[in-house]
């Protein structure tokens, strides 16, 4: 994000009343970049939380497999 800012502050001149004509467009980039996060965020979430469920299925199978064949 700070790398893209400074590139687009490198390559353009201010506008004749002194603001900055790509504020927009930072502004843009700060949003869809807080929005990536989030997405990215949500889907390791999901996966993490698959991964888990599946793994305590597996441990509860094989808790009952060895509980259903008895002792020694």
């Amino acid at each position: 994000m700070v790398i893209a800012t400074g590139y687009i502050e490198a390559r353009s001149e201010p506008a004749a009343d002194g603001t900055w004509a790509e504020a927009d467009t930072v502004a843009w980039l700060s949003v869809l970049t807080i929005v990536a996060f989030v997405v990215i965020g949500a889907l390791h979430g999901l996966v993490q939380h698959r991964r888990r469920a599946r793994e305590q299925r597996r441990v509860r199978h094989a808790d009952q497999q060895y509980l259903s064949t008895g002792p020694g």
